[in-house]
């Protein structure tokens, strides 16, 4: 029998809860066992097929206009998350078994990114739980930030998606703005603590936050309404500083990890009875 990367995915995340992903005897097998896509377009099939949770819920997640930091229902951005982390380990594993799709999916997974600190950051449920209220109450204030500060002209818009350096320049100093304006306001109105999250909500919310985090800008961005200055890779490093702490507060207690251990015998049982 053949699978499919997403089914074969699939069946091992329920079997193992998805620590199988990468067993030796799976890698050795995947000729006989795994159909890899042979052409971009069965590449994409099998893109469209392991982020269909993920795509589904970020449609739900931002129907509504600006979304996240105007107030949404915090189990809808944890229902979004809990398909992030899916789609997410599913074109890792893809990536994984058919080496060959790595460059298209890598550039899928990039433009997934812009949801790793909200999907990693240790408290946001909490925090996000206990003040969605306020966000929903301050949501004219921050809509009116977003209309005062951050909008831009498409073709600003198109040349800093392309790295053009100036327009990138004029996107980030208005990002942080923007940033800005929200965040003292909540900070106000809602309490230091709501205002901890805002920064991951307003990046999440906009496409061109990422650009603003990854590009090699010169010197530092420097916000022209508050004079704050923030380093270019600060984003990044917030991602990895979340992501860390994360995996620390999530790891299998020893019973978990000994279930896993017995899964994984069961399954090589499985696989070898399959082969005699």
């Amino acid at each position: 029998m053949e699978f499919r990367i997403s089914m074969l995915y699939s069946i091992l995340s329920v079997l193992l809860y998805g620590g199988f992903a990468g067993n030796a005897k799976a890698r050795e097998r995947r000729d006989r066992d795994v159909t890899c896509p042979s052409s971009s377009s069965q590449v994409r099939e099998e893109i469209k097929s392991c982020t269909q949770n993920y795509n589904q819920h970020l449609g739900q997640l931002t129907a509504g206009p600006r979304f996240l930091y105007s107030g949404v229902d915090v189990e809808a951005i944890r229902t979004f998350c809990q398909g992030y982390d899916q789609g997410t380990r599913c074109l890792e594993f893809m990536i994984k078994m058919c080496p060959e799709t790595k460059s298209q999916v890598q550039t899928y997974l990039y433009n997934m990114t812009n949801f790793q600190e909200l999907c990693t950051h240790p408290k946001l449920y909490e925090v996000y739980a206990m003040h969605q209220n306020c966000y929903i109450a301050q949501k004219k204030y921050s809509e009116n930030c977003y209309r005062t500060y951050y909008t831009v002209s498409d073709d600003v818009t198109y040349n800093a998606k392309i790295g053009q350096q100036a327009a990138v320049q004029i996107v980030c100093i208005r990002l942080d703005d923007f940033l800005n304006c929200v965040k003292d306001n909540i900070f106000a109105k809602c309490g230091p603590e709501a205002s901890t999250i805002t920064d991951v909500l307003v990046n999440t919310a906009l496409d061109l936050s990422q650009t603003c985090s990854s590009k090699a800008l010169a010197g530092t961005t420097k916000s022209s309404a508050s004079g704050a200055t923030s380093s270019p890779g600060e984003g990044t490093n917030r991602q990895e500083s979340a992501r860390s702490t994360a995996h620390v507060q999530d790891a299998p207690t020893l019973t978990l990890l000994f279930v896993n251990v017995c899964l994984q015998l069961g399954l090589a049982f499985f696989l070898t009875w399959r082969t005699s």
